[in-house]
């Protein structure tokens, strides 16, 4: 059963909604009308930009759109002729995000610009997820309690644990298939599952940055910019 997350991407927002005006020689007039494709392109093209480009770009097509509709980006209603523009800027801020080493939040809030699903299925736990998953202190306090055969329904991810799969995941429901129990061979299949999504938010992150973040994010959600997904990461410990 999906659960409605209150996720925050400060980091985003940081680089988002404070940025300056620059000069807009990567402006948005090469949008198509095939966005699922132009976004795949532009994904690729943001693979080879290095930080301080893809911060150019976001502030650069910011002020392009803050100039368009003579208001700033966190007033201006994600419509359907925004959406596709301010998709582009949620898909450079991921892919920065990832140059930074939030490789997790980076790699959902790609998946939720491109409407996929995320699914990382793997023998040993060496996928994106679970190896910073089986190094944190959340995982290792939930798997002490299913070999005490107290499992619980789920992990709960800290930022003071790790900031990265707190922003990614947070509150997950979890599972564990036990293999030959009570013995030296036994080994433990795990999979976390979650909804990647924006629920509007007052003062749940405790700072106006986070929250209009959260809040911005909530809108775009909702008008097509970002997109609801489900998250399934299974491996073997």
């Amino acid at each position: 059963m999906k659960k409605i997350l209150k996720k925050a991407v400060s980091i985003t927002l940081a680089i988002c909604l404070t940025f300056s005006a620059g000069s807009t020689s990567q402006a948005f007039s090469n949008v198509t009308n095939d966005t699922n494709y132009y976004l795949e392109n532009l994904s690729n093209q943001f693979d080879t930009m290095t930080a301080e480009e893809l911060n150019q770009y976001i502030g650069d097509n910011i002020q392009e759109l803050e100039n368009q509709n003579s208001q700033s980006l966190n007033q201006i209603p994600c419509n359907k002729s925004t959406s596709t523009k301010v998709s582009a800027i949620w898909l450079a801020g991921a892919k920065y995000m990832e140059k930074k080493g939030n490789t997790c939040t980076a790699k959902l809030l790609e998946y939720s610009v491109l409407g996929k699903n995320y699914t990382e299925t793997q023998i040993s736990p060496n996928g994106l997820f679970a190896k910073k998953i089986v190094t944190s202190s959340a995982f290792t306090s939930y798997l002490k309690k299913v070999k005490n055969n107290k499992a619980p329904a789920g992990i709960a991810f800290e930022k003071s644990d790790n900031a990265d799969l707190f922003y990614a995941l947070h509150y997950t429901d979890a599972s564990t298939k036990v293999n030959f129990a009570g013995t030296v061979l036994a080994t433990y299949n795990v999979t976390i599952t979650d909804t990647f999504d924006f629920s509007l938010s007052t003062d749940d992150y405790k700072d106006i940055i986070t929250t209009s973040a959260n809040n911005y994010a909530w809108f775009s959600q909702n008008t097509g910019a970002l997109n609801v997904i489900d998250v399934k990461i299974s491996f073997t410990k």
